[in-house]
């Protein structure tokens, strides 16, 4: 398992803050102006501080495959978000209050690589750890927020969504189970593309009668196997086999003959 996002150039990944909002910070006048008991918004913005600095790193690593081993001609953004949160006691009570306002969010996003795959990485509560520290205006602990959620978005059009309970790093590999649809080339030409754009690089070039099988259709495109290949074809350009039989063959170009059976697409 790899430990460090740093050093690969394709990374986008980083822990980006997303909120800090303080709670209960008594006091406009200077520390004069704070009754005892209370304390100073930098008072406390360092006490939390103080105990954030002490969160572990917590990294999910893995890849993206279909079932058949194929890294997918899609752009594939990996999200994860943890949620930490206050609570307090002044001194003397017996019991924890919760800062509902004071909550700090964290989010890590990667996008998969050519290689298929992933690293990203927030910081944790280490579930062996305890998180609290006594000030002068009382006792401040750090608590969860709910579980660590993961989230992998595809720009297909799918999302894939999941919970870690765990503050152990670990290891989620995904793999895709392709469905495919048998549809039959019906223009004079096609060609499978490495992402679904007319000026993408062409993989496969496709003619009259082919065959293809269809994962997914998306905004005009569709994800195919052809060749050994997976990747874009235009809509436009595909049919049933009973859409290709009517449609007529380029001049010189006879029709081509019923597949064999037994050929179509296994799910």
């Amino acid at each position: 398992m790899r430990s460090r996002l740093a050093g690969a150039a394709r990374r986008a990944a980083g822990i980006a803050f997303v909120g800090l909002f303080l709670a209960g910070c008594a006091g406009t006048g200077g520390p004069a102006a704070s009754p005892a008991g209370t304390a100073s918004a930098d008072g406390r913005r360092e006490a939390y501080a103080r105990l954030v600095s002490r969160l572990q790193p917590f990294e999910v690593s893995g890849g993206v495959r279909t079932d058949r081993g194929d890294i997918l001609p899609e752009v594939i953004d990996i999200e994860i978000r943890n949620e930490v949160c206050v609570e307090s006691r002044a001194p003397g009570a017996r019991f924890w209050s919760l800062d509902y306002d004071t909550c700090f969010v964290w989010a890590a996003r990667d996008s998969v690589g050519p290689d298929g795959s992933y690293a990203v990485s927030v910081p944790c509560l280490d579930a062996d750890a305890t998180y609290e520290s006594q000030e002068k205006f009382g006792e401040l602990r750090l608590v969860q927020r709910g579980p660590i959620t993961f989230l992998a978005e595809s720009d297909a059009g799918w999302k894939m969504q999941d919970t870690f309970a765990s503050s152990r790093s670990q290891r989620r590999d995904l793999v895709l189970d392709l469905r495919t649809d048998k549809f039959w080339v019906v223009a004079p030409e096609a060609d499978l593309r490495a992402r679904p754009s007319a000026t993408a690089r062409s993989l496969v070039h496709s003619r009259y009668g082919d065959a293809v099988e269809v994962v997914r259709f998306h905004q005009g495109w569709a994800e195919c196997l052809t060749n050994g290949k997976i990747g874009w074809m235009e809509m436009s350009v595909l049919g049933t086999q009973e859409e290709m039989k009517e449609a007529a063959p380029p001049a010189g170009q006879p029709p081509p003959a019923d597949p064999p059976r037994g050929s179509g697409a296994s799910p």
